[in-house]
């Protein structure tokens, strides 16, 4: 079943030699939309975008899978918000999984390689 959100997402204290990695990662995931990048506060960049999630695949479980390609892509750990807003009940969810989460996650995807 398909279910219409909206996904904002907020990436900081990333390595800008990689930004153009993560973009395209984040992007073949979900049609983020308007990247938009400051460095005032550090390394800032945030999107949106409004697409299907399908096969059962939760708003919580969108994050983890984001999170991870996010991490591959900056070739480590930094700072990933997902903000879910299903669109046929308001408001959203917010997810932010720390380090902890990230070498939990990953060790996960190594045992089922």
């Amino acid at each position: 079943m398909s279910q219409s959100y909206s996904m904002h997402v907020e990436i900081k204290n990333f390595n800008p030699f990689n930004k153009d990695e993560i973009i395209a990662a984040a992007y073949a995931m979900w049609e983020f939309e308007d990247w938009w990048e400051t460095e005032d506060a550090g390394r800032f960049m945030s999107a949106t975008g409004d697409d299907m999630l399908t096969g059962g695949e939760s708003d919580d479980e969108f994050a983890q899978r984001l999170s991870m390609v996010v991490w591959k892509a900056n070739g480590g750990f930094c700072k990933v918000k997902v903000i879910a807003t299903y669109m046929e009940n308001l408001p959203c969810e917010t997810f932010e999984l720390n380090e902890e989460d990230c070498k939990k996650l990953c060790e996960e995807e190594e045992k089922a390689s």
